[in-house]
């Protein structure tokens, strides 16, 4: 999404049965910035959170690279 100041990206959590949604607009689209999201999230539901499905985007994925080994 695109402002006067640049671009923002827009983070949002529906819940499928009853249907609440939980929306935020940031500045960066991170990691740091997706816990953020999703702690706010969870201060905010009245209910316990129990699954979460992402679009697989880099901000929800954490992969760690295994150092490479040589013989």
């Amino acid at each position: 999404m695109r402002c006067e100041t640049g671009k923002l990206y827009l983070f949002v959590a529906i819940d499928r049965k009853t249907k609440y949604v939980y929306a935020e607009l940031h500045p960066r689209m991170t990691q740091k910035t997706a816990v953020s999201f999703l702690r706010n999230l969870q201060q905010d539901c009245v209910f316990k959170i129990t699954h979460i499905l992402t679009d697989n985007g880099a901000q929800f994925t954490l992969q760690l690279a295994e150092p490479s080994t040589t013989a």
